[in-house]
């Protein structure tokens, strides 16, 4: 019988590698029991410090508890002699926790720990490695494994984190090396009489694996097993998560699956702080209201407890109150708390330097939105359109530009007309069609037209005195210019292409939609091979990674790798998206 056999490393390899600690802070003790206070220092005077203390800095907490869940803190540091500090005690059943340092508008990334926890034995206590595996290595695997061996769920955590580029080798060489292993363990608990596997490490590991290896029928099974035995676990809530994104990522549906689905629906009803069921609040949003209000309220009251400075989870919520058309005045409050946390730099709370992602930059825009939503509900049109204009304001000039304003424009010229002033209504949809010529603007604007004047009669020579021959033809969404290299070394420049049907499209290896479209995209470049045009597809992924997915699928337009500059002055902000330049 083949065994893993585990080699035991040194415990001072363990963790981030520190060049700062000691010079730029420190933590004492240096092996800490759990729920012992934890005196933690920081030097801004250091050389080496990213924070100098001009701004309040705080300690950031991420704990993870030995049950496997985890949750975010934090402590402002005070100033003592120079140097900043603060006492830290982990709570009950944590069994780790990362370190790191940071204030409203930086962080000080190399400033970081990540810290075990032991029992009054100076054991280390079951789940201390739960974090580390997530950002390390296999052999960071083979040593938690050396002090828990019956842990299963760390191969699960290796799966899903440590590889997460879905055609790496160091992926396929895990996959193939641990889960033989792990459906013969299945396999002897079977024959040993257990006829249900009811190990929810193992259970969440040999999905995971399954996953990955794109057997989903086989992951789904192991989802809905711990769906039904282990409705409250965080693993539960991770593998559902990663089945989805697999199903995702191979067939391009973003509907959620009916059967998960259900037994979600069943545990929100028994469990509904289960984090399974506050990271799928949103799949009850929309109209058939499948939750109660009651019930969504617990829902969402207890996932705002656990992550109040997530922004994003504040919109969603908002968004959901909305659907429900409850409660609107808590819900206003749970977006202007929102905003807030944004404009101050609180939410870097949730994640250091947050407020400088593109991703909270999209969600202060839609917090705005739906504000002018909730104004709208109580006829408070002019409240309305602050808001409105706030979030156009946020969204000028961001990659998410084109993609919001159109709709925030729109509205603002419907709450124009609700206030009885067309003229600015008129005026905001001109300006508005002259940003992106669309046929729906200029119909709103010929209804516009027709409440001022009572008919339609002399519109045509309305419109010709306000938007000139000139203005209409111009071209000011001429196509950026790119020069780049794709997988085989050919220079590509759109200025070299002139006169060329240059057909883009912007993708990427973890993208469903992207893959399981390829094939109709392969044929449209055979139909067309001969004649006067290009196929180019840009990717953010590295050359390494897109080498490995090729190995298994095949796309016949010319790869551009790390193509996110190209992306981005093409103000691209999702995929699969597909331009035609002529």
């Amino acid at each position: 019988m083949k065994k893993l056999i585990f080699v035991v490393l040194p415990l001072i390899i363990i963790g981030f590698p520190d060049v700062s600690e000691g010079q730029v802070f420190t933590v004492t003790p240096e092996n800490p029991q759990v729920a012992q206070p934890i005196e933690i220092t920081y030097h801004p005077e250091h050389e080496n410090a990213g924070l100098k203390g001009e701004q309040q800095v705080y300690a950031g907490f991420q704990v993870y508890y030995q049950d496997g869940s985890m949750d975010k803190r934090h402590q402002p540091l005070q100033m003592q002699n120079d140097t900043l500090r603060t006492t830290f005690i982990p709570p009950e059943m944590a069994a780790a926790f990362e370190l790191t340092f940071y204030s409203y508008s930086t962080g000080d990334r190399t400033a970081k720990k990540y810290v075990m926890l032991r029992d009054k034995k100076r054991r280390l206590v079951q789940g201390a490695f739960g974090g580390l595996v997530i950002v390390s290595t296999d052999s960071v695997l083979q040593l938690a494994l050396s002090h828990f061996p019956e842990d299963y769920s760390l191969y699960g955590q290796l799966f899903q984190w440590a590889i997460p580029e879905p055609y790496s080798e160091a992926k396929s060489k895990a996959l193939t090396t641990y889960m033989p292993l792990l459906e013969k363990k299945s396999d002897e608990l079977s024959k040993k009489g257990k006829k249900q596997l009811n190990d929810v490490g193992l259970l969440f590991s040999l999905g995971m694996g399954y996953i990955h290896l794109e057997d989903l029928e086989k992951g789904k099974a192991m989802v809905l097993k711990l769906l039904e035995m282990a409705p409250t676990s965080r693993m539960t809530m991770s593998l559902e998560s990663a089945w989805l994104y697999g199903n995702y990522k191979l067939t391009g549906d973003t509907k959620p699956d009916a059967e998960v689905k259900e037994a979600v629906k069943r545990i929100a009803t028994t469990y509904p702080t289960a984090p399974v069921v506050a990271a799928k609040a949103s799949w009850f949003f929309a109209e058939q209201k499948e939750l109660s209000f009651a019930n969504f309220q617990e829902i969402y009251s207890y996932a705002l407890k656990k992550s109040p400075y997530d922004a994003r989870s504040r919109l969603e919520y908002v968004k959901l109150f909305l659907s429900y058309d409850e409660d609107l005045e808590n819900a206003e409050q749970i977006a202007l708390t929102a905003v807030e946390h944004i404009l101050s730099g609180a939410v870097n709370h949730n994640y250091p330097q947050a407020s400088q992602m593109g991703a909270v930059q999209r969600t202060l825009p839609g917090l705005y939105r739906a504000l002018a939503d909730i104004q709208w509900r109580k006829e408070e049109y002019t409240s309305a359109l602050l808001y409105l204009n706030a979030a156009i304001d946020v969204s000028e000039g961001s990659n998410y530009a084109a993609k919001l304003i159109p709709d925030l424009m729109s509205k603002k010229a419907e709450a124009y007309q609700k206030i009885g002033n067309l003229n600015l209504a008129m005026h905001t949809l001109i300006e508005d069609y002259k940003r992106e010529v669309a046929e729906e603007t200029l119909d709103k604007i010929r209804g516009v037209y027709l409440m001022q004047n009572g008919t339609t009669e002399n519109f045509e020579t309305f419109w010709k005195k306000k938007m000139p021959q000139k203005a209409k033809t111009s071209n000011k969404n001429a196509a950026p210019d790119f020069n780049a290299k794709d997988l085989d070394g050919n220079t590509l420049s759109l200025a070299q292409l002139k006169g060329k049907v240059v057909v883009v499209n912007f993708w990427g290896i973890g993208c469903g939609p992207c893959i399981v479209e390829m094939p109709e995209l392969n044929e449209l470049v055979k139909r067309y091979q001969g004649m006067d045009g290009v196929f180019i597809g840009f990717t953010g992924d590295s050359r390494e990674n897109l080498e490995q997915f090729f190995k298994k699928k095949e796309f016949d337009y010319q790869i551009v790798a790390r193509a996110r500059s190209i992306s981005q002055s093409y103000g691209v902000s999702g995929i699969p998206v597909h331009i035609i330049i002529d």
